[in-house]
């Protein structure tokens, strides 16, 4: 759809928004839309509450339902959450649940029918055009987990948690359109399996522990650093290039990867292969990103 620019007084420019979209979103004259700028976009938004608002009954629910529920929520850029819940142990986990989302806070608890309403809301989350320092941010998080495996447990386990409101914000933001729509089930696929390698380094943290990594083990961790070095780069530089240099490790995936899983620590191998494996597969919607971009 294309619109055309009409000139106003002082040098600014309006547009003319589709009739139907208006219609579709309640819009009247004098309502407000939301406008976000980014390099190459410019996105208006309704500012529809009824759309961004999400409320659950999580009686009966184990944890880590509730946990994911709240949080896919999030996800899928609800700006507010309200719980009811009917015990104590559920009212913990959705407020627990706040430690992984970024700028949202408990805003109310009201006793209503023999449950607890809990209201969770955005209250000072950064402004979604922040999304690629963010991802800027996660990759760097990431190097710093790989160098602490087997020196730092709790660090690592402190990043990891950082990470997490960082990939759930990320995810935030592609549901919330503030990148080009085309892009978002690409864009979903890379952050999903850069969170897998992640998690896969967490667990090969917590597996050793406090002591250092065999040399076997130490091989696969280096690699995991070159390859993550690699897809970061591209990342910075908007290049393809160094992705091919993440392809080019599959070879290795199926051989000295292969063989550290037969001797030694093979449950460590597992985890550092899983690591490797999944950022091996982050390149693949990566490329597909950048090469839009420079089609664009």
């Amino acid at each position: 759809m294309k619109r055309k620019l009409i000139q106003q007084g002082g040098g600014g420019y309006t547009l003319y928004l589709p009739k139907r979209w208006v219609a579709q979103h309640g819009l009247t004259r004098g309502d407000s839309v939301e406008v976000i700028e980014t390099d190459a976009h410019l996105i208006v938004r309704s500012a529809d509450k009824r759309s961004a608002e999400a409320h659950i009954d999580v009686t009966g629910s184990p944890p880590q339902f509730i946990r994911m529920e709240v949080m896919n929520l999030y996800r899928l850029g609800k700006d507010r959450v309200v719980a009811a819940c009917s015990s104590e142990q559920e009212q913990r986990c959705v407020k627990d649940s706040l430690d992984e989302l970024l700028g949202f806070s408990l805003m109310g608890s009201v006793r209503q029918q023999k449950k607890t309403l809990l209201t969770l809301e955005s209250i000072s989350e950064p402004a979604l055009e922040k999304y690629e320092a963010i991802v800027t941010r996660l990759l760097f998080i990431f190097e710093q987990i790989l160098r602490d495996l087997g020196r730092d447990p709790s660090a690592v386990e402190a990043l990891v948690r950082e990470s997490y409101r960082y990939d759930n914000f990320c995810r935030r933001a592609i549901s919330k359109r503030i990148v080009n729509e085309e892009q978002s089930a690409i864009l979903w696929a890379f952050h999903l399996q850069l969170i897998h390698a992640i998690r896969d380094a967490h667990f090969l943290s917590a597996r050793l522990s406090h002591r250092q990594p065999d040399p076997a083990i130490r091989a696969l961790i280096g690699k995991a650093q070159e390859m993550l070095s690699l897809l970061k780069d591209a990342y910075l530089r908007k290049e393809t290039s160094p992705l091919l240099g993440v392809y080019m490790q599959r070879e290795f995936l199926f051989g000295e990867g292969l063989s550290a899983l037969r001797k030694g620590d093979a449950v460590a191998a597992h985890h550092a292969l899983d690591a490797i494996r999944n950022i091996y597969l982050a390149a693949s919607p990566l490329f597909s990103v950048i090469s839009s971009r420079a089609d664009s």
